[in-house]
């Protein structure tokens, strides 16, 4: 083999790893989000068996210790946010930086809140 064919070989496999490597990054990043979809489900099941059990939600001044949840931090290391708007529970991930927020509001968001669809965040 000569010098110019190695350096063409080598060229070559560095495309190819170039190309998965963004396909690896865009991956990633859904894959974080659909995480924090799914950790906002669990955390909208906790505030409903709360709510069947004490017969209120959790007071937000306490964050979301009362419910004694494993994870209370999303993907990118941000803590969940909960809030009580107008007696409706609001949990939220900041996201990535940059990106948007990601809502979940388990019976019907106040307000100027929009609920973040799964169904969106899949494509």
């Amino acid at each position: 083999m000569t010098l110019i064919e190695i350096m063409v070989v080598i060229a070559i496999l560095g495309m190819i790893a170039a190309a998965v490597a963004v396909n690896v990054v865009d991956r990633y990043k859904q894959a974080q989000r659909q995480t924090a979809m799914l950790d906002l489900k669990a955390i909208e099941s906790a505030l409903s068996l709360h709510l069947v059990q004490k017969g209120s939600y959790p007071d937000p001044t306490k964050g979301l210790a009362p419910l004694k949840l494993k994870n209370t931090r999303d993907p990118w290391g941000h803590d969940y946010v909960y809030r009580l708007e107008s007696g409706k529970p609001v949990v939220l991930s900041e996201g990535a930086a940059g990106g948007a927020a990601i809502v979940s509001c388990p019976d019907g968001c106040p307000a100027g809140y929009e609920a973040t669809d799964s169904r969106e965040e899949a494509k």
